[in-house]
């Protein structure tokens, strides 16, 4: 026999219900009993509407309820002014997002560390003015679908909060690889760039002079030897 919800809960407790509709609700724990729970203080995902009143919220149409520690309350603390910071910092990041719409998270990466950003308390059309500018500035993105461990968690079990450790661990994977992957890309992709560069390196300091090469320079010239190392690229209609 299932337990009456006042002796589950206490009064201000933050919960979370998904509905077997699976609309999900946040909300402060007012009063309940065997069969019905009330809350206050209400907000509904997915809607950007606030909520007033108290709303109540039968055992029949709940799937599941997840309770809010404090240290998870829905706000922003000093740990995400710190990601960002040292995010603005990065040369580069990648991103991946868990979930084509709310609630959802945020995976980014830079090449020290991985931050997981909970967007859904965001409000639809809104965004963190602070990681937007970040991700709009620089980011590299590939397909999570090639991940298959990470995939396998479907969309019904990132609702629930606070995440566990492998929730955690499979977001994780989507971007740990994403900057490495980049640096490799770049390599391949500019290798003929790389080799002449190279190339015009060893050439220098095993067979010119000194003077010779600076007297070439002051008249814009190029020597033979160092253009014929240095191959024409062609322009790319890319």
């Amino acid at each position: 026999m299932e337990d009456a919800y006042d002796l589950l809960y206490k009064c201000g407790d933050r919960l979370i219900l998904k509905l077997n509709t699976e609309q999900v609700f946040e909300g402060d724990y007012n009063t309940g009993g065997k069969h019905r729970l009330d809350l206050i203080n209400v907000k509904q995902h997915h809607n950007k509407n606030e909520l007033s009143g108290i709303y109540s919220f039968y055992r029949n149409e709940i799937m599941s309820i997840s309770k809010l520690s404090s240290e998870t309350e829905d706000k922003i603390d000093q740990n995400y002014f710190d990601s960002i910071e040292k995010l603005d910092e990065a040369e580069t990041v990648g991103i991946a997002c868990v979930g084509l719409d709310m609630p959802r998270l945020l995976a980014v990466s830079s090449w020290e560390e991985i931050y997981l950003f909970d967007l859904m308390s965001v409000k639809i059309g809104e965004f963190y003015p602070e990681l937007k500018n970040i991700l709009e500035l620089k980011c590299f993105n590939f397909p999570p679908s090639l991940l298959k461990e990470a995939v396998t968690v479907t969309s019904k079990d990132w609702v629930d909060r606070p995440l566990n450790e492998e929730q955690m661990y499979l977001c994780s994977q989507l971007v740990a690889y994403l900057i490495p992957l980049k640096q490799y890309m770049k390599k391949i992709l500019l290798s003929s760039v790389y080799k002449a560069i190279d190339d015009a390196h060893h050439l220098y300091y095993d067979h010119m002079d000194d003077y010779v090469f600076l007297s070439m320079v002051q008249r814009n010239e190029v020597p033979k030897e160092l253009d014929d190392v240095i191959p024409l690229i062609p322009n790319s209609d890319i």
